[in-house]
């Protein structure tokens, strides 16, 4: 790090979390241990210590499916206990709230599977 002028930081579970969380909103599925390079660099740009026009690069080695109860947990809201959840801003519980997506129990029927997702998919899309 010191040869290179790069950084070190320090993320927690709310962070990872919301990371995780944010990279499943755009369709790519991350273990949580991968989370923690987007959740470190969103640190170093709220410090300053890079740029919002610097480019970088994440490296996203684990899929999802390496530690699915996670992010079970995470959409039911069970990844955290309650004292954890009231740690955190009304901002941030705003924001992990917007990126949740309670899991929708069906019967094991294709056509019926096939026809939730398709409504699902013609909804339109929180921005």
């Amino acid at each position: 790090m010191q040869t290179t002028g790069g950084w070190c930081e320090q993320v927690t579970e709310q962070e990872i979390a919301l990371a995780k969380a944010e990279i499943g909103a755009e369709g790519v599925g991350c273990e949580p241990a991968s989370a923690v390079t987007l959740a470190g660099l969103k640190k170093l740009v709220s410090q300053g210590k890079i740029s919002t026009e610097e480019r970088v690069v994440l490296i996203l080695t684990g899929h999802t499916l390496k530690d699915s109860a996670y992010t079970i947990d995470y959409h039911r809201n069970e990844l955290f206990s309650d004292a954890e959840n009231a740690e955190l801003s009304h901002a941030e519980q705003l924001h992990h709230a917007a990126l949740r997506k309670p899991p929708i129990v069906l019967e094991a029927d294709p056509g019926l599977v096939l026809r939730t997702l398709e409504s699902h998919m013609k909804q339109p899309q929180p921005a």
